[in-house]
């Protein structure tokens, strides 16, 4: 096959494997590999019908930087790419290398921003990923180091890592297309320069194709780590918390694993709060629980660990920006049956109780346990009861103003005790999770896979009696609205589901139904832009009154291009409904008829919203963690 050939194959079979992404934004420097992809992607987009623009990033380091910037926009001009420069300033101090990667992939994210496109797409080659594996073993790794460059991490795309640059030089030779050297790679004061020059050269000589063959074996070495995480996945998912603020997993299932596993594990602790371990503090934190005694150790950042006799726990710098844990809430209990098992269930003399709240402990708390006539502060209560210190902030507490009725799971308060004046009894039920608990003990109890959902929110946003309250508002608003009316309800696939099938028990009108599926996300975190009808009504909106339900109002284009579609087909009216209005992402002018909620620039899922068809089914609205779908930090771009 033909090197053109071979080079359309792979790029063809990655874009097939991530997705087949709708809108596609190439990193463009103008050298041999950024070329070769441009041009293969222009042939493939024929073909797919997919969006397609560049940019460019200028960092005015070399005096021949604006003339280069110049060709390519003449170039694009003549491709007729839609092309973007983005002029950035480095910084000095620290690494030249770092300082401009840095504000390179700052470039790239607000060209993703303003083309909406879904994946970036770079051209690093079989001798990039090479001689990243090099510098990363010179400067020491393990496997995962090994690994790497991914062919999709995050939302970069990298579909020519098994492809060697001799390949891509080749292919443009044969097109008669000319392209750019930078000259500062040939300066060898920099590590990866010296590599390039000096190293890997040398190896070919010795060994004629081990470049390519450590390419083959970063591949390897990436899906094996992929199957490890799995096996993270599921050790953590019983013997562990990764639910801010609440991170530790238990020392008696840590002690019993291998040491390289161990590893894994303190480094995906560490990595909730995004701490970067070497290999000596990697090692000393596994060592950390090992005595059984209560010891600390700091960590980078100002972080540190904790260590007591059943957790290992990872603490912020600080709790600034941490979020809370999900709260839990008291439940009546309506027949009383004895006096509760004074940890989640409890009586007490309900006249004792007025103003008080289902809150955490603050300073100041004060408590006088149950048989004894003395207060003392809940800070000694907590640590006569041997509650692991970092648990002890974050401890429900029912109370009024500072005194302590109730130390949920621990014991109630002698100033709310049933005694023999008691007239009013009433009986509390907690229903929630307690710090340390992994899972739920109370029939609300989560499945394994819930709960890793749960943990990959940074925070809840709209709690799920929020949505129900505003579900209800909303219906009667519509059926007020179109009093006398028998509207047309279309629901747009898949996300607002949910929503619409809630909303339409809260309308109170004679109605009909009807869906629309809509492409213009699929698996990344921007809309692309590009607005596809993928499954049309099924009945006729001529003369009708028409309102679409949709789960979340962003940039404006879909639910633009339908209005405009279903006043094309006559429908008398159309209005629009959405659970969540995101304004400052809108990018055309249009107006939401019914908000739920109008909501921040922040990536959402849950009832019904999704990444990459995960999250749907979680009964509220949360932020997901950046950690989800944000780059990770790449050893060398375009």
């Amino acid at each position: 096959m033909s090197t053109h050939g071979l080079l359309s194959d792979t790029v063809m079979a990655s874009f097939r494997s991530i997705g087949a992404p709708e809108c596609i934004l190439l990193g463009l420097s103008g050298g041999a590999d950024s070329l070769a992809l441009l041009f293969i992607l222009l042939e493939l987009k024929r073909q797919e019908r997919f969006c397609l623009s560049c940019v460019h990033v200028n960092h005015h380091l070399r005096d021949e930087s604006d003339a280069e910037a110049e060709w390519l926009a003449s170039l694009m001009a003549k491709l007729n790419v839609p092309f973007k420069v983005f002029d950035v300033h480095v910084p000095a101090g620290g690494s030249p290398e770092a300082q401009a990667r840095k504000v390179r992939y700052e470039a790239f994210d607000q060209a993703m921003a303003l083309t909406g496109a879904q994946v970036l797409a770079l051209a690093h080659h079989a001798d990039d990923q090479a001689e990243t594996m090099l510098m990363r073993l010179m400067h020491g790794t393990g496997a995962t180091g090994l690994a790497a460059m991914r062919e999709l991490s995050g939302h970069v795309w990298r579909p020519f890592l098994q492809t060697p640059k001799e390949s891509l030089m080749a292919y443009l030779e044969e097109r008669g297309q000319l392209w750019l050297e930078d000259s500062s790679n040939q300066d060898t004061r920099f590590l990866r320069n010296a590599i390039r020059r000096c190293v890997t050269p040398k190896l070919e000589a010795l060994a004629p194709g081990s470049l390519q063959r450590m390419a083959e074996t970063a591949k390897l070495l990436g899906d094996e780590e992929q199957a490890w995480a799995v096996f993270e996945d599921r050790w953590l998912s019983h013997h562990a918390s990764l639910d801010p603020p609440l991170i530790f997993l238990l020392r008696e299932h840590f002690l019993c694993e291998p040491v390289a596993f161990k590893r894994r594990l303190v480094r995906r602790l560490c990595s909730v709060y995004g701490i970067t371990l070497d290999r000596s503090q990697t090692d000393a934190l596994c060592a950390l629980p090992n005595t059984g005694r209560t010891s600390t150790m700091t960590l980078p950042g100002g972080a540190c660990a904790h260590a007591t006799k059943e957790r290992l726990h990872i603490l912020p710098a600080s709790w600034d920006g941490t979020p809370d844990p999900l709260p839990g809430r008291v439940d009546t209990v309506d027949k009383l049956r004895g006096l509760g098992d004074g940890k989640r269930s409890q009586a007490f003399d309900k006249d004792k109780l007025e103003w008080a709240v289902l809150r955490f402990v603050r300073p100041g708390d004060r408590i006088v346990p149950l048989g004894m006539k003395g207060s003392q502060s809940m800070a000694k209560y907590l640590s006569d009861r041997k509650i692991d210190r970092p648990f002890r902030r974050w401890w429900p507490v029912l109370a009024h103003g500072n005194t302590v009725l109730w130390a949920v799971g621990l014991g109630m308060a002698q100033t709310a005790a049933i005694n023999a004046r008691t007239n009013n009894r009433i009986r509390y039920v907690y229903r929630g999770k307690l710090p340390g608990d992994l899972t739920n003990t109370m029939e609300e109890r989560y499945s394994m896979k819930a709960i890793g959902m749960h943990q990959d929110m940074e925070k809840v946003l709209i709690s799920q009696e929020e949505i129900k309250e505003a579900v209800v508002t909303m219906g009667q608003r519509i059926s007020r609205d179109y009093a006398g009316k028998s509207p047309v309800f279309i629901c747009i696939l898949k996300g607002a589901v949910m929503f619409f099938t809630d909303l339409l028990r809260q309308v109170h009108l004679p109605l009909t139904t009807d869906f629309m599926a809509i492409s213009s996300y699929g698996s990344s975190t921007k809309t692309s832009g590009v607005v596809r009808i993928l499954k049309d009504l099924d009945h006729d909106v001529l003369g009708k009154d028409v309102l679409v339900v949709e789960d979340i109002v962003d940039s404006g284009l879909t639910l633009s291009y339908i209005k405009k579609v279903l006043g094309e087909r006559g429908a008398s009216s159309v209005k629009l409904v959405t659970l969540l209005d995101k304004p400052q992402r809108r990018r055309v002018e249009l107006a939401v008829d019914y908000a739920c909620f109008q909501i921040p620039n922040e990536f959402v899922v849950g009832y019904g919203l999704d990444y990459q068809e995960r999250y749907r089914n979680l009964p509220y609205v949360g932020v997901l963690h950046p950690r989800f779908y944000q780059e990770e930090t790449a050893d060398e771009e375009q």
